[in-house]
């Protein structure tokens, strides 16, 4: 008979990461669901939007110490620039599965805008394909987030913008449906960090 294995506090962010994820399917459709309206109002844009970001630090920043525990490889291959344009060429296709399409988790500090500065009026309808590739994404990193973070873990390693994005505290968010285990998120990153280079 084997002791069960004890959760730890990464563990737990996980979990709630997925409950969040969840939360998201539920509320505003599955991906596809989404890419099939082709347009979103400008209110159920911001919505998801807003939801998203935090939901993406949070991703990020779990990504990263769970690819700190990756071993550092001996050596980084770098992609051929052949295959990185193929990747880069490949259209989104909103009536493809959502299996198919190209996504990404951005790896960049969030621009703050400065104050006293009006932004520009977002258009009445946007396109509802940027987002649900984004939702996509954090729905893969939640089903197997060994995955991602294993293609991560030399990258985190050599790029200052990565670990600029993720070691930095996280910004405010208006509408932050992960509270404070965004900021643990953050703690657990930088713990990581410190880890990997002591």
């Amino acid at each position: 008979m084997t002791a069960a294995a004890i959760p730890t506090p990464a563990d737990a962010l996980w979990d709630f990461l997925r409950t969040l994820v969840n939360a998201a399917l539920n509320l505003f459709g599955g991906p596809e669901e989404i890419a099939a309206q082709r347009v979103l109002d400008r209110a159920t844009y911001r919505r998801l939007s807003q939801w998203l970001a935090p939901l993406e630090a949070m991703a990020r920043r779990l990504l990263f110490a769970a690819a700190m525990a990756f071993p550092a490889p001996k050596k980084i291959l770098r992609r051929r620039k052949q295959k990185r344009a193929s990747a880069v060429a490949r259209a989104f296709d909103p009536d493809a599965p959502s299996q198919a399409w190209p996504t990404s988790l951005r790896f960049t500090r969030f621009r703050i805008a400065a104050r006293g500065k009006a932004r520009p009026a977002a258009p009445a309808l946007r396109l509802a394909a940027p987002l649900a590739a984004r939702l996509e994404m954090l729905a893969r990193i939640a089903l197997d987030p060994q995955r991602y973070a294993k293609r991560l873990a030399a990258r985190a390693r050599r790029s200052l913008a990565v670990r600029d994005a993720v070691l930095t505290a996280p910004p405010h968010f208006k509408v932050n449906p992960a509270g404070d285990a965004l900021h643990e998120c953050h703690t657990l990153a930088r713990k990581a960090a410190i880890a990997d280079t002591g």
